[in-house]
């Protein structure tokens, strides 16, 4: 039976939410804000918390599949780079969610910052798009020549100190709501140089140890679990949590296509039309 806060309808919402839009480049945390702002489900705002922990431990788990053989690969070859890269793209993200964590959470609920971090998100994808066809076009023509992406070498070691950089502080930048952290990081990427194909890869490599944290961080803050639990009941919670795991590894396969055929304008017009709907919202609210 449908629990009372949450039905199954709703909670298939919630997981396809949760796992579409991680990886995806349109942000999760803006759309689950943005449907709780909806009216999406009866989940009281205090248990929303523990209830994104156990959506987060599902796109984890759709990550660690969907990159089960970059993970193999990337620690198979450790060496003074990979650690060096990962380091300068993962603890920017680390220090801003540590000394900024009130005032994030604090701005949470601003449907005017939603929609500001919508439009800096869609203005990200429509420039990276831009500067895909760009370098597509040289490389055609022969003014620029990029070495093949080699899925079987790993891409952690493959990126300069700036790269690296650049791409940590995209995913610092997506700590704010509305700010994808796969769309951010992987334009920092694409913008500092990395081939698109090698961005992508690498986004998601480093990005693991970032999604792993939120999830154990929302875990020590939250301490309404048992509430939750009782109010949407563990077949619904599990089912949410199921919802998640597939649709994650869907949008991760559907990525990859976007990345090659290089359609990252069409979820820029995206991010760009939500904006709108939040700033209508906020013109009428």
């Amino acid at each position: 039976m449908p629990s009372d806060a949450l039905s199954y309808l709703e909670a298939t919402a919630y997981g396809c939410i949760q796992g579409l839009t991680e990886f995806l480049p349109v942000s999760s945390s803006g759309h689950l804000a943005l449907a709780h702002q909806l009216g999406l489900g009866h989940v009281d705002d205090v248990l929303m918390r523990p209830f994104s922990v156990f959506l987060h431990v599902a796109t984890l788990l759709a990550v660690l599949i969907g990159f089960r053989r970059e993970i193999y690969i990337a620690l198979s070859q450790l060496n003074k780079a990979t650690f060096r890269n990962a380091c300068l793209s993962i603890v920017p993200a680390v220090i801003v969610g540590f000394t900024c964590a009130d005032l994030i959470g604090h701005l949470e609920g601003s449907m005017a910052l939603l929609a500001s971090c919508f439009l800096l998100t869609a203005v990200l994808l429509l420039i990276s798009d831009r500067f895909m066809f760009l370098r597509a076009l040289a490389e055609e023509e022969g003014r620029m020549q990029e070495e093949p992406y080699d899925p079987e070498q790993s891409v952690l070691p493959g990126l300069s100190i700036k790269q690296a950089i650049w791409v940590g502080l995209g995913q610092a930048l997506a700590l704010l709501p509305g700010v994808s952290r796969s769309g951010s990081s992987l334009c920092a990427g694409i913008l500092s140089g990395v081939p698109a194909q090698r961005a992508f890869a690498y986004s998601f490599l480093v990005g693991i140890p970032l999604i792993a944290g939120a999830a154990l961080h929302e875990y020590l803050l939250a301490d309404e679990y048992t509430p939750m639990i009782e109010a949407i009941g563990w077949p619904c919670l599990l089912w949410a949590m199921l919802c998640s795991l597939v649709s994650g590894i869907l949008a991760i396969i559907a990525l990859r296509y976007v990345i090659k055929n290089r359609c990252l304008s069409y979820f820029g017009v995206y991010c760009g039309v939500l904006a709108g709907i939040c700033l209508v919202f906020v013109i009428t609210g």
